[in-house]
């Protein structure tokens, strides 16, 4: 399989350590009470979208769950093994469509399972 190397990511779409230290400035944006910052900030921080990297951490998003886990490997710009670290223990490759989203590979964009990066969060429904 060729790979891409010159592809170029849109706008929008920031590194990891970017994306975490974004993260970190709204922190002390908080202990600061600087609130527009933080505001700024915040707003800035739902706009952006993490490139994939090894070791990115990231959320599978089911119905009712969420797991979290990391890129395990990046076969293409555009397509990602993620390992997840939650109570399923599985791995899915992902496309990106697009839509800007992540969905497991086969998958249709509005019902497959989805991915986001940048942050882990765990989240098991009880009342099934």
């Amino acid at each position: 399989m060729k790979k891409d190397t010159n592809f170029e990511w849109p706008e929008g779409y920031i590194t990891y350590e970017a994306y975490k230290a974004m993260k970190d400035e709204r922190e002390q944006a908080i202990a600061r009470k600087d609130w527009d910052r933080y505001h700024e900030l915040d707003e800035a921080i739902d706009r952006v979208k993490v490139i994939p990297a090894v070791g990115v951490p990231g959320t599978v998003h089911y119905y009712t769950d969420s797991c979290s886990g990391h890129v395990e490997r990046v076969i293409t710009p555009k397509k990602l093994v993620f390992k997840e670290t939650g109570i399923y223990h599985s791995t899915y490759t992902f496309t990106l469509r697009k839509n800007g989203r992540w969905v497991e590979q086969g998958e249709k964009s509005r019902d497959g399972l989805v991915l986001t990066l940048g942050w882990a969060h765990d989240y098991y429904c009880q009342e099934i």
